[in-house]
């Protein structure tokens, strides 16, 4: 995600990819061979698209626990805001990764992704 303004999000679009998928799109987007240097392949498709959100839409990003792992929490759209725009504020367990579900054109869940 690469911003939020009051009642959107702009969403850049990016593929999460595993197994033969990432190994072929990491030698496809970088030219090397052997697949990616871990089992998940992020591709950038440097496009960016703007929802609207639904008011009730759940919201959860990722902190770390007391223990130092990380948990999903919800939060309000303005507290995201915040994250994104002063990553370096967020929790180390903080992710710039989101999954979202869209129905007629509006984001209905926005929930951080995980990803180690």
């Amino acid at each position: 995600m690469i911003a939020v303004e009051p009642a959107s999000v702009t969403i850049a679009e990016m593929e999460y990819l595993t197994g033969d998928d990432a190994t072929r799109a990491f030698e496809e987007d970088t030219g090397q061979i052997g697949g990616p240097p871990n089992p998940v392949w992020l591709r950038d498709h440097h496009t960016t698209r703007t929802y609207g959100i639904a008011p009730e839409s759940p919201i959860t990003t990722i902190v770390c626990d007391a223990t130092g792992s990380p948990t999903s929490i919800p939060v309000e759209l303005a507290q995201l805001e915040g994250a994104i725009e002063h990553p370096q504020t967020a929790s180390p367990c903080t992710s710039p990764y989101f999954w979202f579900d869209l129905e007629g054109g509006q984001v209905v869940r926005l929930e951080a992704a995980y990803i180690p």
